[in-house]
This record gives structure tokens, C-alpha cells and sequence, in this order.
């Protein structure tokens, strides 16, 4: 809590506001943002959006995907306006490294909140992409945890995941995302 406290103070000194109530109201909001950005644009093709520029945003999605590891454990509904709001920004001045954890979690959230299985699936797989386009094994490993865990069984056989996780898990080694590459290592049920 205290960590997501800190990361609300600091993304209002760049002007990004996150309520502390009425959080479902913010959410709508954010989807509708993204809905209306997305257009008629197709997910895949969100992998050739420019490279963001604007320190203040590009610091903005950084601090987001910072917080969402801690919001997972603390409010859910946070968690999912966080998604949304790195997705919002990301689809507004363009790509870094970091939205990739938008991405995952925002097709995460399509899948287990909306259901939404194709479409959580291709948020994800633009995920995966990005990170490889980017050379950010970090963001692969954490993009290959929510893609191999929470998503991939919905659209794929479930025994393909154990390689989805060794290549997170390979990726977080490579580059240092030691606490995704836990978890990744975890959902392969291999012993190393």
C-alpha cells in the first residue's frame, strides 16, 4: 500500500491523476479512452505506433508498470485501471519497452473480467512481440508470465505453456526481472 501511495504522488507530479474512489467509474472511462483510440485498428497492428517521446508520459507508464505488481495484491480494481491507463497512454503518444506490461494486463483483464478470450490473447501476443521488437527481456518475462499463466490455456492447449514459462523464465535471467522469472520457473513444474 505503501508503494502504491508513493507511485499515486508521483504520477501527479506529471499530471496523471488515479482516484482513490469510484474506481469502477474510472475504469469504464479508461476502456472507453482505449475503445475510441483503438478505432478500427486492428490489435496487431498497435506494434508499429510510434516510440513515445514525452519524458513525462514515458515516465507516467514507467511508474504505472512499477504499481501494478503491488496493485495486483491490494485492489483489483486498481490493478485494472492501471492496465487501462498504461494501454490509454501508450495508444495516445506511442510505444516504450513498458507497455508491454499494459498490454499484457489489459488482454489479462479482457479475459477474466470480460471474458474476452481472443481478445485478451492478441493483447498479450502484441506483448510478446513488443518486448522482442524493443530487446527488452524484462518486459518479455513479465509479458511471457501473464501469457503463459492466464491467458494461453483459454485459446491454446494448456501443455504449451511450460514453454511459454521456460522462455519468461529465460528472459527474466537475461534481463534481471528476477521476480517474474520466480514465477515463471514456478508454473513449469520443472525442478532447477
Amino acid at each position: 500500500e505503501e508503494a502504491i501511495g508513493t507511485g499515486i504522488k508521483a504520477l501527479s507530479l506529471l499530471g496523471i491523476e488515479l482516484p482513490e474512489i469510484e474506481l469502477e467509474k474510472a475504469i469504464n472511462q479508461e476502456i472507453s479512452i482505449i475503445n475510441n483510440n483503438l478505432g478500427d485498428r486492428s490489435i496487431e497492428s498497435l506494434i508499429d505506433l510510434q516510440i513515445m517521446t514525452d519524458p513525462a508520459k514515458k515516465q507516467a507508464v514507467k511508474l504505472l508498470s512499477y504499481m501494478a505488481g503491488p496493485a495486483y495484491y491490494t485492489s483489483k480494481k486498481l490493478f485494472c485501471l492501471i492496465a487501462g491507463k498504461i494501454v490509454s497512454l501508450s495508444l495516445k503518444y506511442g510505444n516504450i519497452s513498458e507497455s508491454c506490461t499494459g498490454y499484457s494486463m489489459y488482454g489479462m483483464i479482457n479475459n477474466s473480467v470480460f471474458g474476452n478470450y481472443k481478445t485478451g490473447y492478441d493483447f498479450n501476443l502484441l506483448a510478446i512481440k513488443l518486448s522482442e521488437k524493443f530487446r527488452a527481456p524484462a518486459q518479455r518475462c513479465i509479458a511471457s508470465n501473464i501469457f503463459g499463466n492466464f491467458i494461453f490455456h483459454w485459446v491454446k492447449p494448456v501443455k504449451e505453456k511450460t514453454t511459454i514459462n521456460l522462455e519468461g523464465y529465460r528472459a527474466g535471467l537475461e534481463g534481471g526481472q528476477m521476480e517474474f522469472a520466480g514465477y515463471c520457473l514456478c508454473h513449469t513444474g520443472e525442478d532447477y
